[in-house]
């Protein structure tokens, strides 16, 4: 089993997901981890979130949005601890 590993090349092209080298909703399609998207409902990008759940094969996954966040949730300090809070959560009920 390989690691994953990001150069710059493929960290830069992950910005834009509509050219990302990432393929991530072929790539989603194929995992069976449980899976966790947190979006923010003013995402300038679109409703990634919601394709990439959709994508997702496995039976594990949650969807979660955090009311007027943007992609990066630097809309305001309370949407960045809104989603760490979800993470938490998510990761305390699994026992992390």
């Amino acid at each position: 089993r390989e690691g994953p590993f990001v150069t710059l090349k493929s960290w830069l092209s992950h910005l834009y997901y509509g050219t990302a080298n990432a393929e991530t909703l072929r790539h989603i399609a194929r995992t069976q981890a449980p899976l966790l998207v947190v979006g923010g409902t003013s995402d300038y990008g679109g409703d990634i979130a919601q394709a990439v759940y959709e994508a997702a094969a496995t039976t594990d996954k949650r969807l979660e949005y955090v009311e007027g966040a943007t992609h990066w949730f630097e809309s305001h300090p309370d949407h960045l601890n809104k989603a760490m809070q979800i993470i938490s959560d998510w990761l305390s009920a699994r026992g992390f």
